[in-house]
């Protein structure tokens, strides 16, 4: 995927100085910064096809806990053809349809059929276990979605290991924040 590389360099900076209002315990300026963060993506996501930062900016939306924001991104987004589906897409769309109380759509979005394998989503850098915890959620199961969850939780914690703990989503597990504020 190409991106444009000053809005989402920002809304990656933005990242970096949310988190670190986070780990320094201040969650109001931090859920300000995620909130820029967002917007930054937003904007970033209009030239070409990025679904990366739509995912982040849907992702920031969550994390800075105002629910008319978090609407509005969500709106933003709009699904990709049916011949044009990048890595994270499906992924993306669930957090969508999620956010705006679309259970239906939602659903669809976190069936197996509709993500890339386990094997390419790891091989491709992201999460093998997402699509699990996404679908977890969707059906409403708490068991379900508290085993899915720590799965990811512990190939993030593989992958950070391996990628570094600087980098924001090294420190945080983005997805599985997101999945966890929906689930609430």
């Amino acid at each position: 995927e190409r991106l444009p590389v000053a809005r989402f360099g920002q809304g990656s900076d933005g990242l970096f100085v949310a988190v670190g209002h986070l780990m320094l315990g201040q969650v109001q300026r931090s859920r300000d910064w995620f909130a820029i963060s967002a917007q930054f993506f937003l904007e970033a996501s209009k030239p070409p096809d990025t679904v990366v930062s739509e995912k982040r900016a849907l992702e920031c939306a969550l994390f800075c806990a105002d629910r008319e924001f978090r609407l509005k991104v969500a709106r933003k987004i709009t699904p990709r053809p049916e011949q044009v589906k990048p890595l994270e897409h499906s992924y993306a769309m669930f957090l969508k349809y999620t956010i705006l109380d679309q259970p239906a759509e939602a659903a669809l979005c976190a069936q197996e059929a509709a993500w890339p394998s386990s094997a390419t989503m790891k091989k491709r850098g992201g999460y093998g276990t997402l699509q699990e915890a996404c679908a977890a959620l969707a059906d409403g199961k708490p068991g379900r979605f508290t085993a899915a969850l720590g799965a990811l939780l512990e190939e993030h914690k593989m992958k950070a290991a391996h990628d570094g703990l600087k980098l924001p989503d090294g420190m945080l597990c983005f997805p599985g924040a997101a999945l966890l504020i929906l689930a609430r």
